[in-house]
Formats: C-alpha cells, sequence, structure tokens
C-alpha cells in the first residue's frame, strides 16, 4: 500500500454499512414476521371500523324511521324498524323488497304490510330472510318501498338498513 493512502476497509463509510447489513440479516426475521401479524389482524377485520358503527336506518327523507334491529327467531333472520309516513297525504304501499347486500340474498317474506297508511302513522317493516350464518355480524340492508299517492301515481322510496345482528 502506497504511503499517504488510508485502507479502504477501514473506511468509516464502509464500517457503518457493515453494522447496517448486519442489522438487516440479523432482525429481519423479526421485521417480516411483524409485518406479517400486523397484515392478518388487518384482513381478519379487527381494524374496520364497521365494528365499532352504530345502526342506522336511512329509507328516505319523508320515511323516517327508527332504531333497526336484526335478530333469529329459529332459523329466520328479521331485520325490524319502525317506519312513518311523513308525506304530509295518505299513501297506500302496494310493495317491499329486501335485499341483503354482502350475498345478494333477498328477503324471503315479510310481516303484515298496511294497505294504506295515512300522514304520521307508522308500520313495522319486517323482512325476513332464511338465511343462517349471519350472527354477530354486520348486516346491511337495500330496502325498497313502493307506494301510490293519494291520485294513484306510483312511487319508489329506497334506502338501507345497517344493523348488527344479534
Amino acid at each position: 500500500m502506497l504511503k499517504g493512502m488510508s485502507d479502504p476497509m477501514n473506511n468509516s463509510a464502509n464500517r457503518k454499512g457493515q453494522a447496517a447489513m448486519e442489522f438487516l440479516a440479523t432482525y429481519s426475521w423479526a421485521i417480516l414476521s411483524i409485518m406479517f401479524v400486523i397484515s392478518i389482524i388487518i384482513f381478519a377485520g379487527y381494524f374496520s371500523l364497521s365494528r365499532y358503527q352504530s345502526s342506522e336506518c336511512r329509507i328516505h327523507p319523508d320515511f323516517q324511521c327508527k332504531i333497526p334491529v336484526a335478530y333469529y327467531d329459529g332459523d329466520t333472520l328479521h331485520v325490524k324498524t319502525n317506519v312513518t309516513n311523513g308525506l304530509g297525504f295518505n299513501i297506500t304501499i302496494i310493495g317491499l323488497d329486501a335485499r341483503e347486500v354482502d350475498h345478494g340474498y333477498g328477503a324471503d317474506s315479510f310481516g303484515v304490510i298496511p294497505t294504506l297508511l295515512e300522514p304520521g302513522e307508522s308500520f313495522i317493516f319486517d323482512a325476513r330472510f332464511e338465511r343462517p350464518g349471519f350472527q354477530d355480524q354486520v348486516l346491511t340492508v337495500y330496502v325498497t318501498i313502493r307506494y301510490k299517492d293519494e291520485l294513484g301515481v306510483e312511487h319508489l322510496a329506497s334506502g338501507r338498513i345497517r344493523t348488527r345482528v344479534e
């Protein structure tokens, strides 16, 4: 080696690089393991905001609805809420439809459907699904109410109900 030249192996930059490589080689398995565990937790939905979201019912501005409930009665899943006619005139309900969002299941039946609903009068919307397996899940159901006004003109009111199955 020539006089006045430094040894490239004793260079401080090389020593820092070597220390960084040793650190990565030693602890990379731990870093990868932590990343793997975090990704599984996120994928399982533990950080999903829907786990903490309260129930909601939004059908139409003129159809007010109370906080919905969803529960099983045997093998039948009931999604219930109280819906009030806020239109200011009499309506005749001619049809109801409810469809579960995630799997596309349609309601198999409904509870008692009133025919004439006066302003301010309520009815219990009870969609019944003959599908097991929704316990402790957040359920979203799209709702459609078909009705006629006093002049006989047909209208649609649609929205969604979101609640946790008890």
